[in-house]
């Protein structure tokens, strides 16, 4: 008898829990195809744990298998992640323009980058925007100080 797709999923997502990564990430890959929500997460934990070990080809691999993955909010932003990791700086901002307005990743990524080019209103403004998206994560009204602080050096 074969397990469904949803326990082979829990199952890799056990081994990896465990410790044991490689048998997580093989028994993931069995069902990362599957487009159903398992097979979606499947595609998803295998990309992010490429991406996570710096194996790029890998996790730009499992993301091109998953049609889902690939077209949805999450598969872009990991898109965009992997071209950034790439040092394809113009393919990530493409990537991250087209999902600034609902992605709290975009969001975070030009608030930095106005922040490097000393555009203190844009690192403002971004940051003010992805605090509408995660009202109760510190580090972004920390940002924002810093942001305020570094604004008032420059003047």
């Amino acid at each position: 008898l074969e397990p469904s797709s949803v326990l082979t999923c829990l199952l890799g997502e056990l081994y990896i829990a465990a410790g044991e990564n490689d048998k997580g990430l093989q028994t993931l890959e069995s069902i990362s195809s599957e487009e159903d929500a398992a097979g979606y997460r499947a595609a998803w934990l295998l990309t992010m744990a490429y991406l996570e070990r710096n194996e790029l080809q890998q996790a730009e691999a499992f993301l091109q298998v998953h049609k889902t993955l690939q077209e949805s909010l999450e598969g872009k932003a990991i898109a965009a992640r992997i071209a950034w990791a790439k040092n394809d700086l113009e393919t990530a901002e493409r990537i991250y323009q087209s999902i600034v307005d609902q992605s709290f990743e975009a969001k975070i990524f030009f608030a930095r980058q106005a922040f490097q080019q000393k555009d203190w209103e844009s690192a403002r403004r971004y940051t003010e925007e992805a605090m509408t998206i995660q009202p109760n994560e510190p580090l972004l009204y920390k940002n924002l100080e810093k942001i305020n602080e570094a604004e008032k050096l420059a003047n």
